[in-house]
């Protein structure tokens, strides 16, 4: 058996977080996550404390893949954005939205002017 058959502790710390949550409490996060965000409720949690235990136990499992040489060391920069959103509370869409409102003043042509690809040459 090699490296890649043996359990994998970070899944199964993932599941053990999450299993007892019971159906109805996870179709009620589900709907209600797209206006609620980070903090929606999955029992007596909000997904943004759940999402930080998940993110920590996926970096400890990222590492551990590092280590035995079955990723590059640069992955864990992946995981970068989302600690960005845990830390400020703001999704990449609430991102998107805020900067919609303020830095193009909800204008359709400030939006393209800002990210209109150059004219090839």
């Amino acid at each position: 058996m090699d490296r890649t058959d043996l359990p994998r502790p970070s899944r199964t710390a993932a599941w053990e977080l999450l299993r007892h949550h019971t159906p109805e409490e996870t179709d009620t996060a589900q709907r209600t996550s797209p206006t609620a965000g980070l903090a929606t409720r999955l029992g007596g949690h909000t997904v943004r404390d759940l999402a930080r235990h998940l993110l920590a136990l996926a970096r400890k499992g990222l590492q551990a893949r590092i280590h035995d040489g079955l990723e590059q060391p640069g992955a864990l920069t992946f995981l970068d954005p989302l600690d960005e959103i845990l830390d400020t509370n703001e999704t990449f869409a609430e991102q998107a939205a805020r900067h919609w409102r303020t830095t193009y003043r909800s204008d359709p042509a400030r939006y393209i002017k800002a990210h209109r690809a150059p004219p090839a040459t």
